[in-house]
């Protein structure tokens, strides 16, 4: 398209936007002060002030980058912007990234306010992703998007493992990298263009400065093997039982109490950590068979939970919530804090570390890594995909039956619950804690019960199913003898 010189003056700037039906016209200032500004304007009035050049020192193509809106822009203005964006390709700075970042007032902090007010998260989540900020050093947090260099990220991600640990350091800048992204898309200049046009946190991949997985922690690889179990039961027991070294050593420690309970409910259940610790008595059945959440309850406290939910347990998951119950404490969660004031940390570190301690297996014990196990151990005894899901809560977009919300569904669930228990205690080596109906079991029949449901053709649920159906065929076989 030509370019058509004209000395612009404001008034005739305007008129030329007014006009309908004149196509694309091109225009050159010849203003004597004009700093090589140019007009386009589109057939349907709607124009935009650019310039024209090459960036010194760059074999790049000619740049056109837009200086402003002669709609909402005075042309005077628009000269001044003119003149700083050729400076600024003279000194070898691109004009779009430069001027912008004196200009534009976006601090990583006030990114990340844009960036929550735009989602609809929950307390549990926001608490999260603020934690995220609140790593960040307060100098890096209140830069300038556009001034953050990629030395800047090195450094900062560094100084978080210092502060924090390599795991927190990663989540803290992947958030940084999603801050980014959204600036990117959000903070458009006057040609709709972003003004955010490269993400320094790509770095941490180019130059392999993750401290972990690619940046991400790389929980769904960690699980228990089954050669562990049971060291890991011993040292639930241990923490159950355990006592101070220099004080209160004639009484058990409450908090070291709750926390291996905690432990053990979610290797039995292979629930969320942050779903489990926040529960409160009031949902629990009295014979604690059953959890409940109303459909508020579900929608506050259970991630990306439909409204539901009566969740069936296990006998051993049972167990724990009796032995809890047992004790008394004085507060409305089941996994209470020392003070009795709030409950338990969804990851209580010092409590991981005491059952890392007390396994001693080589291996590093999270309160996450047990819902990883309980599905690797769900799968293995067969227990479907679709079952797997609704017994751990995970997200699902179609449900297949509404499960768990009536009560022979709820007992199925139940009974694919205890197959998973079962095969944790076999190897666990706790056969003897197998009880069917309060009647203790002599190991050996539970190790052929297990021996018959490990067939493929079998048609019971459970090792218990088994025993109970021998229970039921010896009766009647002695009432036979007897008749």
């Amino acid at each position: 398209m030509p370019k058509i010189a004209c000395n612009f003056s404001e008034s005739w700037v305007q008129e030329e936007l007014k006009k309908e039906g004149a196509g694309s016209r091109l225009f050159k200032d010849t203003h004597k002060k004009a700093n090589g500004l140019m007009l386009r304007v589109s057939p349907k009035g709607k124009g935009a002030y650019f310039i024209e050049g090459r960036i010194k020192g760059s074999n790049g193509s000619v740049l056109r980058p837009s200086v402003g809106d002669p709609s909402k822009m005075h042309l005077y203005e628009a000269r001044n912007i003119a003149s700083e964006f050729h400076n600024l390709m003279e000194l070898g700075k691109d004009p779009r990234v430069a001027y912008y970042s004196q200009n534009l007032s976006a601090s990583l902090e006030s990114v990340h306010n844009d960036y929550i007010s735009q989602r609809d998260l929950k307390d549990s989540s926001l608490k999260s992703v603020n934690g995220f900020l609140k790593a960040m050093s307060p100098k890096f947090k209140t830069r300038n998007i556009l001034s953050i260099r990629q030395d800047d990220i090195i450094k900062e991600h560094e100084s978080i493992k210092v502060r924090h640990t390599g795991k927190v350091a990663d989540k803290v800048m992947r958030h940084v990298d999603a801050l980014y992204r959204m600036a990117a898309a959000v903070y458009l200049d006057e040609d709709e263009m972003p003004i955010v046009q490269r993400n320094p946190v790509d770095v941490l991949r180019t130059q392999k400065k993750w401290f972990f997985n690619n940046g991400y922690t790389g929980r769904k690889a960690e699980t228990i093997d089954t050669v562990h179990l049971p060291s890991i039961l011993s040292a639930i027991a241990q923490m159950k039982a355990y006592r101070g070294v220099n004080k209160f050593v004639h009484k058990e420690n409450q908090s070291m109490f709750v926390a291996a309970c905690f432990f053990e409910l979610l290797l039995f259940t292979g629930w969320r950590p942050s779903d489990a610790v926040s529960i409160e008595w009031h949902q629990v059945s009295d014979d604690c068979k059953e959890v409940s959440w109303s459909d508020e309850e579900a929608a506050e406290k259970l991630k990306n939970a439909e409204g539901m939910y009566k969740a069936p347990l296990n006998r051993q998951a049972q167990n724990v919530l009796l032995e809890l119950k047992a004790r008394n404490f004085d507060c409305k969660y089941v996994f209470p804090n020392a003070s009795l004031s709030n409950h338990l940390k969804a990851n209580p570190t010092d409590y991981n570390n005491k059952l890392t301690e007390l396994a001693d297996t080589g291996q590093r014990y999270t309160a996450g890594i047990f819902r990883k196990a309980y599905q690797t151990f769900a799968e293995y005894v067969g227990v479907n995909s679709v079952t797997i899901k609704r017994l751990v809560f995970h997200t699902q977009k179609h449900y297949t039956v509404q499960g768990g919300y009536i009560f022979p569904e709820r007992e199925n669930l139940r009974k694919k619950s205890q197959r998973v228990a079962d095969f944790i205690l076999l190897h666990g080596d706790r056969t003897n804690e197998l009880m069917t109906r309060e009647v203790q079991i002599d190991s050996k029949l539970f190790l052929y019960a297990q021996e018959k449901l490990s067939k493929n053709d079998s048609q019971f649920d459970t090792a218990e199913d088994i025993l109970e159906h021998w229970c039921k065929q010896g009766r009647a076989f002695e009432e036979m003898k007897n008749s």
